[in-house]
């Protein structure tokens, strides 16, 4: 299955983008931008496939940001190992007892500062989609497809209401009757469906 099975054969990809995930079990993964909606299309091994869409009137902010190493917790890390070896030497039995504790919390941090890593989150008026990535270098191409949705929203956002315009423009000069509520035009006295007088 490909990204053009989920995709209506009106529509065309304006913008899209692929992006490595943290799991080597997805194959492909890329976010993509029509006229209409942004959509998210998540390819795993084994034939498994996730597709996701949003219409970009929906869309109420988007965020892309970049975690670095937290040297603070790298080095409280160290620190927190080296208080942990020096009292289990110095308190024999106790210092044992206290060296896994204040050892697993080391490592702890150690491994938390030395995490980087990127996130890319559509937020919508509904629903949230948060998706981390990996590689530094990804996101000034993330930025750019951000713009790319940025452009296309205005566009949306004016299909939306010259649609709106037109729905009040055909209600405009009817009336809906009183037991079935269809829409009739204002000079009828009986409705056309049940026959109740107007």
């Amino acid at each position: 299955m490909s990204i053009s099975d989920y995709i209506s054969s009106n529509e065309i990809i304006i913008s899209h983008i692929s992006v490595e995930m943290n799991d080597s079990s997805v194959l492909e993964n890329t976010f993509g931008v029509t006229a209409k909606k942004v959509f998210w299309f998540k390819k795993l091994r084994h034939q498994n496939v996730e597709y996701r869409d949003m219409p970009l009137e929906k869309i109420s902010s988007i965020e892309n940001y970049w975690h670095n190493r937290q040297i603070g917790k790298i080095i409280l890390g160290i620190s927190l190992i080296i208080i942990a070896l020096v009292l289990s030497i110095y308190l024999g039995f106790f210092g044992l007892i206290l060296l896994i504790p204040l050892f697993i919390i080391g490592i702890v941090l150690i491994i938390k500062g030395l995490k980087q890593y990127g996130q890319f989150n559509i937020i919508g008026i509904q629903n949230k989609w948060e998706f981390p990535f990996r590689r530094k270098e990804d996101i000034r191409r993330i930025q750019q497809f951000i713009r790319s949705i940025y452009h296309i929203i205005p566009s949306a956002y004016i299909a939306l209401i010259s649609k709106q315009t037109e729905m009040i423009d055909t209600l405009e000069g009817t009336k809906s009757c009183p037991n079935c509520r269809i829409m009739l035009k204002d000079g009828n006295e009986y409705c056309t469906r049940c026959g109740t007088k107007i």
